[in-house]
């Protein structure tokens, strides 16, 4: 009869094995539990435009497609901000863009 060994780590004793999978459970459930901040923007909703199904945008290189979708939908370099901490605002020089969210289809 051959002796069962340990799947965890080729150890043998079977108490130790408990007691680190305890840890490693508990760790995971603790790092799973830990709140995660996802957004600094929570009270600045950003609109989504939903084109018609007969006037989804073509990748053809014109623009005009987007003539539609209204100037409330448009994110501007002045709502963007520096999430690293090394400017106050972006520099309109350095960046300025132009940014309109939406989804196709029902």
């Amino acid at each position: 009869m051959h002796k069962r060994r340990s799947p965890f780590f080729g150890l043998g004793n079977s108490t130790l094995n408990r007691h680190v999978w305890r840890i490693l459970v508990m760790t995971v459930s603790l790092l799973l539990a830990h709140p995660v901040v996802a957004l600094d923007r929570t009270n600045a909703p950003f609109k989504i435009f939903q084109f018609p199904a007969d006037k989804i945008p073509v990748i053809d290189g014109q623009t005009n497609d987007w003539d539609i979708v209204p100037e409330s939908y448009v994110i501007g370099t002045d709502q963007l901000t520096d999430d690293t901490g090394k400017h106050k605002h972006p520099d309109p020089a350095d960046l300025n863009v132009r940014v309109r969210v939406f989804r196709a289809g029902p």
